[in-house]
């Protein structure tokens, strides 16, 4: 894998990533304060929404992974990132 590759890759990976623990922060802030969040009336739409950022990051980090030449470094990353998806 080309230097730039391994750029584009890093730089995707963390994105999904941070992407994910986002949407994980906020659907448990939801979660403990759903009360005092005012602007929010509609929690069940508001956790989909949020159920929805990772799934979708979730897929692409799936597809990255699939997509991008391992190495086995990498290919031991994807496992891991496939475990912690179950």
């Amino acid at each position: 894998m080309s230097v730039f590759n391994k750029n584009v890759f890093d730089v995707l990976k963390g994105k999904y990533s941070a992407e994910i623990d986002s949407a994980k922060m906020n659907l448990s802030i939801l979660h403990e304060k759903a009360v005092g969040i005012g602007e929010h009336s509609d929690i069940v739409a508001e956790a989909d929404k949020w159920v929805g950022v990772i799934a979708e990051a979730e897929d692409k980090l799936t597809v990255l992974y699939k997509s991008m030449p391992l190495t086995e470094t990498r290919h031991s990353e994807y496992e891991d990132i496939d475990e912690n998806m179950r």
